[in-house]
């Protein structure tokens, strides 16, 4: 859902935030993130997350997406939608002490 909103396929968070947010442990993010990379769906690294085919990660969702994003474009019809996807570089991972950086 926090794509649709956005011109490029950069989402900048943490899988400690995902799981904080969806109510599940960390562990789950994790072992979800690396089989949608296994996949070729995504690649991430600390705090960065780059959806590198939307359309197939779409058709690996569940059919609750699209009834989400059909009702939230119902009632919130009058937020700016995703235009087109820029090319945007992402923005550089940052290192911090005592954690490894991934992709």
């Amino acid at each position: 859902m926090s794509l649709d909103r956005l011109s490029h396929n950069h989402l900048t968070m943490t899988q400690e935030f995902i799981s904080n947010m969806l109510g599940v442990r960390r562990e789950g993010v994790t072992d979800a993130a690396a089989k949608l990379r296994a996949m070729g769906l995504i690649s991430y690294g600390r705090g960065l997350i780059t959806v590198l085919d939307r359309r197939r990660l779409e058709l690996a969702a569940c059919e609750c997406y699209e009834v989400v994003r059909a009702e939230t474009e119902r009632i919130l019809h009058y937020l700016p939608q995703r235009r087109a996807v820029l090319d945007i570089p992402p923005p550089p991972l940052v290192k911090l002490p005592g954690r490894p950086v991934h992709d």
